[in-house]
């Protein structure tokens, strides 16, 4: 079967968690962090630093070699990962939500253009696509690995795939709900989901 790069994965995270800035009410999802740039034109550090100053998040550079290109912003607004992305694209610098403090880091890894998804807070990427058949009964098999990050501000304890659907040009399929997955231990600000559907 052949799996199509405009995979387009919807999904909602149910999460057992507290806002460092505030708890919101049970029924209020937490709203994500607006960027806008004081200027069309900035080094990638003082790019950084408007990030860090306005969204409260931990972003560090951990790059062996930190080197400080001027960055034409376009856009000049967005979300928090929006711009993260904006950046990486721009300079070809990656980044990385695994981090012990979970904040996330600027590393020396390239800046890769994947499958992306942007749901409030979180920022879903599609990392693994393996497609298997069961010899025996002729089942076709899909299994997704989506890296599912959330902004560092915000302290998860658990995560919980609630519901997704997974649309193939003009098929989609409904996604099985999965256990919720304890990530506080970790310290990240991300964790690996799978996703398992027929193919």
């Amino acid at each position: 079967m052949l799996i199509r790069r405009s995979l387009v994965l919807v999904g909602v995270l149910a999460l057992v968690a507290a806002a460092s800035t505030r708890e919101p009410r049970a029924t209020e999802a937490p709203q994500p962090s607006a960027v806008t740039f004081s200027k069309d034109e900035l080094t990638l550090m003082k790019a950084l630093a408007e990030v860090r100053r306005q969204t409260g998040n931990v972003l560090v550079d951990r790059r062996s070699n930190m080197t400080d290109p001027k960055l034409t912003l376009n856009p000049k607004a967005g979300t928090y990962w929006q711009i993260l992305d904006a950046i990486g694209s721009q300079t070809g610098i990656g980044f990385s939500a695994y981090q012990p403090n979970g904040g996330v880091a600027l590393v020396d890894t390239p800046y890769r253009r994947l499958t992306t998804h942007y749901s409030g807070i979180f920022r879903f990427t599609v990392k693994r696509i393996a497609v298997s058949r069961d010899e025996e009964t002729q089942a076709h098999l899909c299994r997704v690995t989506l890296d599912a990050a959330w902004e560092p501000r915000f302290k998860a304890l658990y995560v919980n795939l609630d519901q997704a659907t997974a649309v193939f040009g003009k098929r989609s399929e409904s996604v099985e709900q999965e256990s919720a997955t304890p990530v506080f231990e970790s310290g990240a600000s991300a964790t690996e989901i799978e996703l398992r559907m027929n193919a």
